[in-house]
Order: C-alpha cells, then structure tokens, then sequence
C-alpha cells in the first residue's frame, strides 16, 4: 500500500523513533525510504547559513558539508537500513515544514514519518506545550496529500503488521477520507478494524444529564456507525465500539485494552484567531499513543502551499 515513504529525522546523535520504524516499514512494503535531515537556519534570507551540528558554530551548508551530514546519518542508521533495497537520504535547508512538503511532493510520496519535534524548541527559546505535536509536525500534516504518521516511540517490528488497527470517528467528512485508509490497510494486512466513537456527555453541577438519556444516545451511535460503515467493513473481521466520556482519555485507553497496533484519525484542523490548529485529539492521542498514529485531512480543508 505504500510504495515511497519519507521519514524527516531532527536527530543526528542517534537513529531516533521515526527513522526506525519508517526504515522496517520500507522493508515490510518492499518500499522506496526518502530518509530526510532538514537543516534549520535562522535567518530567513541566507537558508543556507546553518549551526554546525557538532561544534553549533554558524556555517555555510555547502555540498562538502551536506555529504558529512549524509554520511553521518548512514551512520547512524546504518543497522536500521541494513538489507533496505531502495532508499536515498536527503540533506536540505530552509523551513522544516516546507522542505518536507516539498520533498513530498517532488518525490510522490503515499506516507510521511514523523516524529513530535521538539528538538529545537530550548535553542530558539520557545517553551513547547506539552500537548503541542510541535510546529513543524502542524504544518505538515495541515498540508500534505498524503496521510502523515505520528512515532512518539521506539516500535516492536512485529506490531507493524497492524493486526488490530483503531479508526475513531465523529462522523465529519474528515473522519470519511481516515475510515478509506483504515479500510484499505485492514484489508491488506487482514486486521481486525476497531471502529469507535466517542460519547462526549457534558459535565457540571448545572447540567442534567440522566443514565436514560445517555443510555438512547449510545444506542443511536452504534446504529450510526452500522448505518455508515456497516456494508464497507462486512467481509473484514471488524468492531463497532461507542464509549462515553472524553475522547483524549478514552481513546488512548480503548487503544491500551484492545493492543491497538494502530490508530487512524482525521486530523480536525480549525481556525482560530486566524491561526490553524491541529484538533486538540489528534494532538494528545498522537503524543500518548504506545503505537503509531495515522493522520489524515480531507483535501478541501488542506491549507494552502506554494512551492
């Protein structure tokens, strides 16, 4: 299902979470592995003046300094790839964002890796939210056609048979286009589909919220999740699941009980105060997540991106 793949890596000490679990997804798919280094300056009209990553002096990233690079990840990675058929590592600089969407475009890649990058969050000075994926992450995921997977941490290679794979679902039109790629891979993998909604029931002491109530609404999600998904999923081992509560505690914990392989998404980005955001789910489940996260946007809500 996919054919290229391309991993960004923010570290150069060590093959980190992303680049690993790409790596053994690569060789699983017979795939092609883009393994990319984006090197970020802070001047935004000399890209190409970089801090060095050993001495952290500023420098020109010349083509001299790119093979180091390379050749510094080959290191690092050298284990990981080893009996990896197609693979090329990229050294760019710019933007991290835009130079991955741009390699992603370039390149026709079906699935972009990443990791939460905080990396470079206390040498620029920014305090990073704890349930913020990272800027580079956001903006990615708010503009590329392709999914976007989210590796928090190190995976085992046999959970990446995505035998038990989580699509959770609020009905959106988001949530459409996540439920074709869980299909799609259910069907490939022969996995079991887990498709779950959460109830989110208002709480306060004002609010009224009776057992009888919540009880009908539950029952009305479960028919509407036979309704709309009901005659996709019939010749797959598949669940319909509908749990109240809220949706950043129960579908890690959905995930936790069920030993999801594997959770799918929309990614729900909103505006706000002219600013887009990653809907605040996709952002914790992401972090949280003891598996990898698959983020999907539905291409009318992509920001724009000129390359």
């Amino acid at each position: 299902m996919f054919k290229k793949i391309l991993v960004a890596s923010d570290s150069l000490d060590a093959c980190d979470a992303p680049a690993i679990l790409a790596t053994n997804l690569a060789k699983q798919e017979d795939a092609q592995l883009h393994l990319m280094h984006v090197l970020e300056s802070s001047y935004m009209d000399y890209r190409n003046w970089v801090k060095d990553f050993k001495t952290g002096e500023e420098i020109v990233a010349n083509a001299e300094y790119r093979e180091a690079i390379k050749k510094t990840m080959e290191e690092k990675c050298g284990d990981a790839m080893s009996g990896l058929k197609d693979y090329v590592i990229d050294v760019e600089s710019g933007f991290p964002w835009i130079a991955i969407l741009k390699k992603a475009r370039a390149t026709k890649v079906d699935l972009i890796v990443l990791g939460p990058h905080r990396g470079k969050a206390e040498e620029k000075g920014v305090v990073r939210t704890l349930d913020r994926l990272g800027s580079t992450v956001e903006a990615v995921i708010m503009r590329a056609r392709c999914p976007v997977m989210i590796v928090s941490r190190i995976i085992p290679k046999e959970k990446l048979g995505f035998k038990r794979i989580l699509f959770c679902t609020d009905f959106s039109a988001t949530c459409q286009y996540a439920f074709e790629i869980s299909l799609k891979l259910a069907q490939k993998c022969g996995s079991k589909l887990h498709i779950f909604h959460t109830l989110k029931i208002p709480i306060g002491e004002k609010v009224s919220y009776p057992r009888e109530q919540i009880e009908k609404e539950v029952a009305d999600a479960e028919e509407k999740l036979q309704k709309t998904y009901g005659d996709k999923v019939k010749e797959i081992d598949h669940s319909f699941d509908v749990w109240e509560g809220d949706p950043l505690v129960e579908i890690p914990k959905y995930a936790r009980i069920n030993e999801i392989d594997l959770i799918n998404m929309g990614s729900h980005a909103r505006e706000q105060e002219k600013r887009w955001y990653l809907g605040s789910v996709v952002e914790k489940v992401s972090l949280e997540s003891y598996c990898p996260v698959i983020t999907v946007t539905r291409p009318e809500a992509l920001l724009k991106f000129e390359e």
